[in-house]
């Protein structure tokens, strides 16, 4: 064996012995590191096993027996759960004052008087062929109730009469005459032709014609013609002999009067 063999088996048994040192060195560190983190681990745990054990030993202190009495006691409400206490009543002291009161004007205000407006409301006409009741309202005419009551019309004239019949009785009792001072101060008729109606009611009353509403109106131009229940005729057209004969009598009784 040559010495450049010896040396070289020489350096390969140094590295093999440096190899094995490095791992049994790691072993031996490993080792001692594991250890020591086992012991951290029961030394950390000692302090939470002892606190444990106490607090079983407080629980056990403070959990009553069978025979000892259990007192409860409420706890006090929370500051922000308590109600709130009322604000304070603050008591204002009324000052009095001995100072007077102006003394207020009295101011009449005057309105103008401004012009009455009077509005038409309907029109109440005769036909002097017929003697019929029309009413006209604006260009329309009404010859029956019936007629008037479904038109658009109705309720102005229906407020109309019903304020014509209140001014028409619309006075008090006290001022109205009674009845037996109407009959002893009977009212005279004014025209003549009011005049002679008067005597013809009377005439009528005593002959055959008493159940016919008979009397003379005046027409247009001051003519006067006569009407027979709804219908009118000039004098000379009247259909009855006796309604004419009755109006002869009332018109002579009326000439002898004057």
């Amino acid at each position: 064996m040559t010495a450049d063999n010896n040396l070289v088996i020489g350096v390969v048994l140094i590295g093999i012995a440096l190899i094995l040192a490095f791992l049994a060195y790691y072993i031996l560190t490993s080792g001692r590191q594991e250890e020591e983190i086992d012991e951290d681990k029961e030394a950390a745990a000692e302090p939470d096993r002892v606190s444990a054990e106490q607090e079983t030993t407080e629980d056990e202190r403070s959990f009553p027996q069978d025979d000892e009495e259990v007192s409860i006691e409420e706890a006090p409400t929370p500051q922000s759960e308590a109600q709130p206490e009322p604000p304070p009543i603050v008591e204002t002291e009324l000052q009095e004052t001995n100072e007077e009161e102006p003394e207020l004007e009295t101011v009449q205000l005057e309105f103008p008087k401004g012009e009455r407006v009077m509005i038409p409301i309907a029109n109440l006409m005769r036909d002097e062929g017929t003697g019929e009741l029309i009413v006209q309202v604006g260009d329309r005419e009404y010859t029956s109730a019936d007629q008037l009551k479904v038109s658009d019309d109705w309720n102005r004239v229906e407020f109309a009469i019903l304020d014509l019949n209140k001014w028409l009785t619309g006075a008090d009792l006290n001022e109205r005459i009674s009845d037996r001072e109407r009959e002893k101060i009977p009212l005279q008729p004014t025209s003549m032709i009011e005049q002679i109606n008067e005597i013809l009611k009377h005439q009528l009353a005593d002959s055959s014609e008493e159940n016919k509403a008979i009397r003379l109106i005046e027409g247009p131009g001051g003519t006067v013609r006569v009407l027979v229940g709804v219908h009118s005729y000039a004098f000379d057209e009247v259909p009855d002999s006796d309604i004419q004969r009755v109006i002869r009598e009332a018109v002579a009784a009326w000439e002898e009067d004057q």
